[in-house]
């Protein structure tokens, strides 16, 4: 890169960073094993020293210590200041509060009300907040500064009341709630086209929360839905995929499966005509989760369902599969799968419930054009660099038998190829819409 080079003594791992770049990360892999006093001169420095007109990005790993909210005021006003386009602020770096030292977690009052040549937030096109307190009506007030603001991420944040999400322009939400700190939500986002959640249900019925979460979602075309808890009540699934009822894209979880599956609701049977994309993060893959699915093709039809991706759990992941309680499970041949082109399966071991499935859409669905079988990752795992001989020839095996037993299957379709290969062969020619599941979290 063009400009001058920081003193290796300032910033000795990123020697390469140049004083004059348009993109500036202070993330994870910076912060290392430095001291926030390390980091905070490093940041300092390298700022004081930017040469640069413009600053599209800058990305921020720090602690939430009160002794540092002086920099972090000036920081956040310096790249402001330069036209930042992109402001990731992420403050869930633990730090050593012995002495007494405040954790701040919350907005800085100058983030706010900045106003640098009368521009203030105008250039702010994407934002991302970490563990940040949003207590009060901040980040409302934030977004309202931030007239071009389309890509919005609330990482594990926290506030005593209910968010506000209001803006005529933003297009895509991405909400982390998976810490129980942020337990209301309201949205009016007309031109919201992608909506990204994972997290604690906080998406109530009128009898526990009569309060609407989605007053205005009208140009939503993508929903992604995953749950981490539904133990409680108000947890009502029914209600939000009918809010979601108009999208084109749709991930949900087990738990929207089972609570659809479980409760009568006068709102079904829930008509998602517009759904071109499902995509299914299964939890487990026994008969139980099979009957899941079947009731959900039932009590929510999507008649001009183009493309279905199955995601179940690696070898890592799963959990041991419990006996179901033997009772008969009708595959739902009166379901509408007249559109449905593409079936993707991830980490297919071939166990019961997935070939009982396989066979169900084989034999249903005359459309179809591609069966995809991809094996778990952790298949490939071997002690050794490469896999060995004998690995690869029973990962072989394994695959020419399962081959062998669908090659032999009838099929409603003349045209369908089913294609079955290893994780590690698995070119990605055909990925879902919503490809980040935050596992991490």
């Amino acid at each position: 890169m063009a400009g001058n080079k920081l003193p290796g003594s300032i910033l000795e791992p990123f020697q390469s960073l140049s004083l004059s770049s348009t993109t500036v990360e202070f993330g994870k892999d910076f912060a290392g094993n430095k001291t926030p006093e390390e980091i905070a001169e490093a940041v300092g420095q390298f700022l004081h020293l930017h040469t640069g007109y413009k600053i599209d990005k800058f990305h921020l790993y720090f602690c939430p210590s009160e002794k540092f909210l002086p920099e972090i005021e000036n920081w956040v006003a310096y790249v402001i200041g330069k036209g930042v386009e992109n402001l990731n602020l992420d403050f869930s770096m633990e730090f050593d509060s012995r002495q007494g030292e405040e954790y701040i977690l919350s907005f800085p009052k100058s983030l706010i009300n900045l106003s640098l040549s009368d521009s203030g937030f105008s250039t702010l096109r994407s934002l991302s907040l970490s563990y940040v307190n949003l207590t009060g009506n901040k980040l409302q007030q934030l977004i309202s500064n931030c007239p071009l603001l389309d890509a919005l991420s609330i990482i594990n944040c926290s506030s005593e009341d209910s968010v506000t999400i209001s803006s005529q322009r933003l297009q895509k939400f991405t909400f982390v709630n998976s810490n129980w700190e942020i337990l209301g939500i309201n949205i009016s986002t007309p031109n919201l086209e992608s909506f990204i959640y994972h997290g604690i249900h906080i998406f109530g019925e009128e009898e526990f929360d009569p309060e609407e979460c989605f007053v205005d979602i009208s140009s939503l075309s993508d929903a992604f839905i995953s749950a981490v808890d539904s133990s409680e009540p108000e947890h009502d699934f029914i209600k939000l995929v009918y809010d979601l009822r108009h999208v084109k894209v749709l991930t949900v979880c087990t738990y929207t499966l089972w609570r659809v599956t479980i409760y009568e609701d006068e709102k079904l049977p829930i008509l998602l005509q517009n759904l071109k994309e499902l995509q299914l993060l299964m939890c487990t893959m026994t008969m139980e989760d099979l009957d899941c699915i079947y009731n959900f093709f039932r009590l929510c039809p999507s008649p001009f369902l183009e493309k279905l991706f199955i995601h179940i759990p690696d070898f890592a992941q799963d959990m041991l599969e419990e006996p179901y309680v033997k009772q008969e499970i009708r595959d739902p041949f009166e379901v509408n799968l007249n559109h449905l082109k593409v079936v993707k399966m991830s980490n297919f071991k071939g166990r019961d419930a997935e070939m009982r499935l396989v066979k169900f859409l084989l034999q249903k669905v005359y459309t179809l054009e591609f069966l995809v079988l991809v094996g778990p990752k952790s298949a490939n795992k071997s002690l050794d660099a490469e896999p060995s001989s004998s690995v690869q020839e029973s990962a072989h095996k394994r695959i020419n038998d399962m081959c062998a037993q669908l090659s032999s299957l009838p099929k409603a379709s003349s045209q369908a190829r089913v294609l079955i290969c290893e994780h590690s062969e698995d070119d990605m020619s055909l990925t879902p819409t919503h490809t980040r599941y935050f596992e991490e979290y």
